[in-house]
């Protein structure tokens, strides 16, 4: 019996690292498989060669920081940084920038405005309509960086998400793991070298961990 697997992909890095997984993966071997890419940054989701655009979810829209916040519950200001005024001025399909906050904030938006059904499509795919049927536990791994802003910012939530819609199928079992990149992939290779941006990365890790 194939296991039902499901492949998250957070960020820019993430995304690329699942896009490339699933290429991998011979036709015939897909049926079982699902993949999903989160991601703010528009022109990173358009390098994916392998992901088919309607498992791609953009969590980012044509608003600036300011505009979501105005948007949100008053509650939204508890944990957001919003007297940052730069930060309020970001647009945000142009990339989190590193602020875990601000992939959070557009992750909430994306779920207001159910772009999350694409999630649930897929997983009718891969489950059909015998969700309760499996022995073995279904698989969901889920790849990001914990240096940048979009993947570090929503790991925890996606993985509690993600269980929450399992058991709203009935399925209690899921096996949910992550592999995630710490800074060191990203300054050793010399992705990264600005003085700044290495203290940035390594404090977003430093959060996440």
């Amino acid at each position: 019996m194939e296991i039902p697997t499901l492949l998250v992909g957070l960020g820019g890095l993430g995304s690329k690292i699942v896009d490339d997984i699933f290429g991998m993966i011979p036709e015939e071997k897909r049926s079982k498989v699902a993949v999903l890419a989160f991601d703010t940054n528009i022109n990173d989701i358009k390098k994916l060669k392998h992901i088919n655009r309607s498992n791609i979810i953009q969590t980012s829209a044509q608003y600036t920081v300011r505009q979501y916040i105005n948007r949100s519950p008053e509650t939204v200001k508890e944990w957001f940084p919003h007297e940052d005024g730069e930060i309020m001025r970001k647009r945000l399909t142009e990339g989190a920038g590193q602020i875990r906050s601000v992939s959070r904030l557009a992750f909430r938006a994306a779920i207001e405005s159910n772009k999350l059904a694409k999630l649930n499509a897929n997983l009718n795919r891969i489950f059909g309509n015998d969700d309760a049927g499996f022995t073995a536990s279904p698989r969901i791994m889920i790849v990001s960086t914990l240096a940048g802003g979009t993947g570090a910012g929503l790991f925890l939530q996606v993985a509690l998400l993600l269980k929450d819609v399992m058991a709203s199928r009935g399925i209690m079992n899921a096996l949910v793991r992550g592999v995630f990149l710490l800074p060191d992939i990203l300054v050793n290779s010399g992705a990264i070298s600005d003085g700044k941006q290495v203290q940035n990365i390594r404090a977003n890790a430093y959060a996440c961990i």
